[in-house]
């Protein structure tokens, strides 16, 4: 991802759950969740604090 200029950001870790790492683009006005899969959700239902 980072070849696509995508910088990780932070990992979130809920509780009993997988960490979710959220990566955002080079202009940080979008974001994409990576799934414990590999896989890229690019709609995300991930609330973000302001």
């Amino acid at each position: 991802m980072r070849f696509f200029h995508w910088e990780l950001r932070f990992v979130r870790r809920p509780l009993f759950q997988p960490p979710i790492p959220v990566l955002f683009n080079s202009e940080g006005t979008r974001y994409v969740v990576v799934r414990a899969d590999g896989t890229i959700d690019e709609q995300p239902t991930l609330r973000l604090r302001d």
